[in-house]
């Protein structure tokens, strides 16, 4: 077995159905297989991934309770089943783009023993809100034919000043060498965990590589809630990786800044309606400051006792 795709489920809807369907019609030369775990599901989603079990022999489902998920633990629990030489990971919402998607994947490790983990484009979905389809296909898009195509350390002083670049690295779509995954294995925290095992994965003296042709459709539309949950964990992630310090209040109105300014630019520079133009700058005055909220709040956590009620993966385990 070449590949072990792996998918943590719950809930998925109707856009996991479409992604375990392009999963299962991936067009490779090498045998995989597509490893479900679902946490609870309540929507129908354990039924369909029940029913692909039994329907196509490559895929097999594993459950757990919903107070077992953990975006480290529950990977490493998926991967202790897998068969394939490469872990694959995907979340149930990653769309891949084509039939050729985990080919090109797989591929990018090029028969290169440097390469422990590759990491594939993200696209937006067309309902993504503008500066947020505009931030991803920035990020992606400045990867391509540069040094970061393969990445190792071989500067400490430069991955010390730029320890958040080396270390990206996103589980949405991303594929692992199973030798390097066994030895290493997610770390068991509430996010990044991806991340974490890249830094320690580079620290070892691998190499990442992006693979800009293996490409999925991956975004969210967050409500402010949602924002402000999702940059506490983020930030409270990066915060334990050592990517992040603590934050004061001035740090706080520093990031807003940074943040509002680049959305107004990405705004002026992408949305064409006057009218649209003006309801977006309004709208991410409260946007970026959810954000810049969850920020300072992150990266402070260790000092708040509250910290899981702002939590959205706290919020996640007991729906």
């Amino acid at each position: 077995m070449v590949a072990s795709v792996i998918i943590p489920i719950k809930n998925g809807g109707e856009l996991f159905k479409r992604v375990v369907e392009r999963v299962i019609g991936q067009e490779v030369d090498f045998p995989y297989e597509l490893i479900l775990v679902d946490s609870g599901s309540s929507d129908g989603t354990l039924e369909f991934a029940q029913s692909a079990a039994e329907r196509e022999s490559n895929v097999r489902l594993y459950q757990i309770q919903p107070e077992d998920f953990g975006h480290g633990k529950t990977r490493n629990y998926a991967a202790s089943f897998a068969a394939g030489d490469f872990l694959v990971f995907l979340t149930q919402d990653a769309l891949p783009y084509d039939e050729t998607w985990l080919q090109k994947l797989i591929g990018a490790f090029k028969n290169d023993p440097e390469i422990g983990g590759v990491f594939g484009k993200h696209l937006p979905y067309d309902n993504a809100l503008p500066v947020e389809k505009h931030t991803i296909l920035n990020h992606f898009d400045k990867y391509i034919g540069n040094a970061w195509q393969k990445i190792k350390i071989t500067d400490t002083e430069h991955f010390k000043l730029h320890t958040g670049w080396y270390i990206f690295f996103s589980n949405n779509n991303s594929a692992i060498r199973k030798s390097l995954f066994m030895e290493l294995k997610f770390s068991e925290v509430e996010m990044s965990e991806d991340q974490n095992f890249a830094k320690e994965m580079l620290l070892k003296g691998y190499a990442k590589a992006y693979a800009h042709d293996a490409i999925v459709y991956h975004s969210h539309r967050y409500t402010l809630k949602e924002i402000l949950k999702r940059f506490f964990d983020e930030y409270r992630s990066y915060n334990l990786l050592g990517v992040a310090k603590e934050s004061t209040i001035f740090a706080m109105f520093k990031f807003y800044a940074r943040q509002y300014v680049s959305s107004v630019k990405a705004i002026y520079e992408i949305e064409p309606s006057l009218i649209k133009k003006c309801y977006w700058v309004f709208y991410f005055i409260f946007y970026d400051a959810a954000k810049a909220l969850g920020y300072y709040f992150g990266t402070n956590a260790k000092r708040f006792n509250f910290y899981n009620a702002l939590s959205m993966q706290e919020e996640n385990k007991r729906k």
